[in-house]
């Protein structure tokens, strides 16, 4: 084959790649947007429930099941879809379900807030995703090393919001407020790049199931960093 053909080949096949790549991406923000509205709606419907709320404040046995429940869940969609355990029918409804699930949990933490607070952490929380989003899209730097990383910060944060439970102190849930904003500031980043790359090689029913995946990790990226904005900006009824 002449470098000529070569040539004329290359464009043909970054094209095809490249619509590859949107299509996938386009199925993960579509999903994420379900999982959003999902969230949205169950939360609202909580909060705006007198009697479900009185009932669910007052049986934190029960509350505790929901989060663990929620906990659980989350895991076992991402280990499923890793292992292709799962139809996408499966997965698709599993993961509305568990962001319908969030949105119950979410209930008592947003109901302590203003509707203004509400308001601005959401606009700061969408500012914030689509500015990483962009980031993680275009920059030329390679962040597939920064996992491990982003992970062990992740859990020193989990553990500093565990202890600050016990201790009370208001500089330290202000810096970890802080430091939840930074750090899921940039797995936005990081999860998009890493979803960038991996939509070049999705096709067919595989990047179906992918793209649910996807959508659970930017969607757990946008409530993280909704929660710890809304915790540094937010103020009490």
């Amino acid at each position: 084959m002449s470098d000529y053909q070569l040539d004329q080949q290359r464009p043909v096949s970054a094209g095809r790649t490249q619509l590859r790549v949107n299509a996938f991406l386009n199925k993960v923000y579509l999903w994420m947007a379900f999982g959003l509205l999902a969230t949205a709606l169950t939360c609202h419907a909580t909060v705006t429930s007198a009697l479900f709320m009185t009932w669910l404040s007052g049986n934190f046995g029960i509350f505790l099941c929901l989060c663990l429940a929620e906990l659980g869940l989350v895991w076992w969609l991402s280990s499923a879809i890793a292992r292709n355990a799962i139809g996408t029918g499966t997965a698709r409804f599993m993961f509305l379900l568990y962001a319908g699930l969030s949105g119950v949990t979410l209930g008592p933490l947003v109901m302590f807030y203003t509707a203004e607070s509400l308001t601005l952490a959401f606009a700061c929380t969408a500012g914030t995703f689509g500015a990483m989003t962009i980031v993680g899209l275009v920059t030329k730097r390679d962040m597939s090393t920064w996992g491990r990383t982003l992970m062990m910060i992740l859990i020193g944060l989990i553990i500093a919001m565990v202890v600050n439970m016990f201790v009370g102190s208001s500089t330290l849930d202000l810096a970890i407020s802080l430091a939840g904003v930074l750090l899921f500031s940039i797995l936005t980043a990081y999860d998009t790049q890493k979803l960038l790359r991996a939509g070049e090689s999705m096709d067919g029913n595989v990047a179906d199931k992918a793209a649910v995946l996807g959508a659970l990790e930017l969607y757990l990226d946008f409530i993280n960093l909704f929660i710890f904005l809304l915790r540094l900006l937010g103020r009490r009824n």
